[in-house]
């Protein structure tokens, strides 16, 4: 679906996967190298565009939760709406 990758960015799980993977190849690779990647507009940036580490695991359900019943309505209507235009 066009415009999919974004709201599914927004969903907790998804961003800590993002900020893990996001520590690893920058200890792997390099700062410098993952920027180039990121100037040059790479597919996978959402991958490894952070610089911290994802939030505590302890706290992913209260996240998905909330997610779940608060902001994923919200975000659905939105995108919903974006895409009728």
């Amino acid at each position: 679906m066009d415009g999919g990758a974004r709201l599914y960015n927004c969903v907790p799980m998804e961003a800590d996967a993002n900020s893990a993977a996001s520590v690893f190849v920058r200890s792997f690779f390099g700062h410098d190298r993952i920027d180039s990647l990121l100037a040059a507009g790479d597919n996978d940036s959402a991958m490894f565009r952070g610089l911290t580490g994802p939030a505590p695991i302890e706290s992913l359900l209260d996240r998905m939760t909330a997610f779940i019943e608060v902001d994923g309505p919200s975000l659905i209507a939105a995108f919903k709406a974006e895409a009728a235009e």
